[in-house]
């Protein structure tokens, strides 16, 4: 992937793959949340596509939020991304078309809510946690 994009479309015969990689642990915060809505904006309205699969990198699906990057945030603004996460989530568990995540790698906290909100989990066998608080 490209500069600073974190979130790659591809569509593959009827399946649109949403790739998602920060070069870490594939965290959420104002600009990858965004970066998914607007991949998913595509898959949505892509006639072509009759699934969504989301996957991280191999290694890490996701550590969920960045908690190193929120809590340099002001109140307000730390506010607006915890809300842009839960409509997030709740668009993926909403989704018109089936959703599914692909785990080649650790899943916590927000990840692991992430894949919670998918409609069917596939994961690859390994030493990954997947899991919360």
């Amino acid at each position: 992937m490209s500069g600073m994009e974190r979130v790659r479309y591809e569509r593959m015969g009827g399946v649109a793959l949403l790739q998602f990689d920060d070069g870490k642990v594939n965290t959420f915060h104002g600009e990858s949340i965004a970066e998914l809505d607007r991949a998913l904006d595509r898959a949505e309205s892509d006639a072509e596509a009759g699934a969504v699969v989301l996957a991280g990198r191999p290694g890490y699906f996701s550590a969920g939020l960045d908690l190193k990057r929120l809590p340099g945030l002001a109140a307000d603004e730390l506010r607006a991304v915890i809300a842009a996460y839960g409509r997030l989530m709740l668009r993926i568990f909403a989704f018109p078309k089936p959703t599914v995540a692909v785990v080649t790698g650790h899943a916590l906290a927000g990840g692991c809510v992430m894949l919670c909100t998918c409609d069917k989990r596939v994961a690859a066998d390994g030493p990954w946690k997947i899991g919360l608080n």
